[in-house]
């Protein structure tokens, strides 16, 4: 009985995993076609390819995370300004920005109108994956002229 959980050769240490497994196999299958090819032209094509592709998506990476960090910094900015929020219903309201929620880029909303059914409101919470279009201006009226323009023309 002892013999047959006996092994005849050891086991080979455990590899900490990638963190990325389809990167591991992608540069696996790369580097077992250099291997059979034999090429040292073919072996510097392949490793630039793949060394290229992970600077590219790491340069994405930063790139979205300096724009999301950049709008992040500009809603920031224009708070307490009035703003013009249209949303994906077609929904357009007009009020002064006082606070956003970083995370889901809710957007808080004091002394707001709905332009379309004329409604008023002194707090409106609006979803920010709802949220279509943002702009802000120095004053109520200018904000006003401007939501009656992109009201969408089918309601």
């Amino acid at each position: 009985m002892s013999r047959r959980f006996e092994t005849k050769r050891p086991l080979p240490p455990l590899k900490p995993k990638s963190l990325n497994p389809m990167r591991e196999v992608g540069e696996r299958n790369a580097l077992n076609v250099i291997a059979s090819s034999g090429s040292k032209e073919f072996e510097k094509d392949i490793t630039k390819i793949i060394r290229g592709y992970r600077k590219v998506t790491e340069d994405w990476r930063s790139i979205l995370r300096a724009d999301y960090l950049m709008m992040l910094k500009t809603l920031i900015c224009i708070r307490n300004e009035h703003v013009v929020v249209r949303a994906r219903n077609g929904e357009v309201w007009v009020g002064r920005l006082s606070a956003i929620d970083p995370d889901h880029l809710n957007i808080f909303l004091i002394n707001a109108e709905n332009v379309i059914l004329r409604l008023s409101a002194s707090k409106v919470l609006i979803r920010g994956d709802q949220i279509e279009l943002i702009l802000h201006f120095p004053n109520r009226d200018q904000a006003l002229n401007v939501a009656k323009r992109i009201i969408p023309e089918k309601l």
